[in-house]
């Protein structure tokens, strides 16, 4: 189950960021990765964090760095390194990095933040049946809060 999770295929996009440098963030995260699929979640959470206070704005660093806060249920963490990486990669952010970012803000009750989102994705992904299945969720439930 955890490698699973952590193969999830957050595409990262590293446009308008130097080459210099993005061979070793990406050896990083697979490194942090391993940590990972080894079952050393404290570790991984470490090195994530060690990473990400270097590299704040390394996509490589923050997708792992979120990754690792899903499995650990750190949603907090989790959406913020998932807002910035949306912030990096516009206007071509992919479709995974804002599908975690719906599930994330779901996990954290933000129905509403979780909705807007993905009504955002929507306007990129309109044929995403994924999108489209949590754009339908988040209706219901926000208008069953109503």
């Amino acid at each position: 189950m955890l490698q699973a999770q952590i193969q999830t295929p957050l595409t990262v996009s590293t446009s308008g960021h130097s080459a210099r440098g993005e061979g070793d963030l990406a050896r990083k995260r697979f490194e942090i990765a391993q940590w990972v699929t080894h079952g050393d979640l404290d570790q991984a959470r470490q090195q994530a964090q060690w990473a990400l206070d270097l590299h704040p704005d390394s996509p490589d660093i923050l997708v792992i760095h979120a990754l690792v806060c899903e499995i650990q249920h750190d949603w907090d963490a989790a959406a913020q390194s998932l807002s910035r990486l949306v912030e990096i990669q516009q206007p071509w952010v992919s479709e995974h990095t804002w599908h975690h970012l719906i599930r994330v803000q779901r996990c954290q009750g933000q129905w509403r933040g979780a909705l807007k989102t993905a009504y955002q994705a929507l306007q990129q992904f309109p044929a995403s049946a994924t999108i489209n299945q949590e754009f339908d969720l988040l209706c219901s439930e926000t208008l069953n809060e109503a």
